[in-house]
């Protein structure tokens, strides 16, 4: 996790908003929380293997994992995960998460007309405007 010296002038960058250090409902704290998460695998990457053995659950349980081929080349990781945590993060807003929905914007059809840049600029809004509702952001 992220050491005081990356605490510190996260919490003064927020100013006069105070983060609950400990608290994960506070959004704030996980966002400081997934900065550091990423800071630590942003290391890491630079030293991805091709296979590796990974926890998934608590009790300590393993298995094997073998990166994609495609994905040989570290260099393309921090591109790769930026896109499949964005996808991720789409999904949830327009078909729900946890039970939770939050009635993100449906895909644009596609096109470069102005409907469809409307429609973008709509969807863009859209999601600030529930990051904003849910505590995520500020308007």
């Amino acid at each position: 996790m992220g050491s005081r010296s990356e605490y510190e002038p996260y919490v003064l960058s927020y100013s006069p908003l105070k983060p609950r250090q400990g608290d994960l409902t506070d959004p704030l704290y996980f966002d400081f929380i997934s900065f550091a998460q990423y800071l630590t695998v942003s290391k890491q990457i630079p030293k991805g293997e091709q296979v590796f053995t990974e926890q998934v659950n608590a009790e300590g349980e393993t298995r094997t994992v073998r990166r994609d081929p495609a994905l040989r080349d570290n260099s393309r990781l921090p591109d790769v995960i930026a896109e499949r945590v964005g996808d991720l993060i789409y999904d949830g807003l327009v078909n729900g998460f946890e039970e939770m929905t939050f009635g993100g914007p449906v895909p644009c059809r596609g096109s470069e007309d102005a409907e469809d840049r409307a429609c973008i600029l709509a969807g863009v809004r859209r999601i600030v405007q529930i990051f904003a509702d849910k505590g995520y952001c500020l308007k």
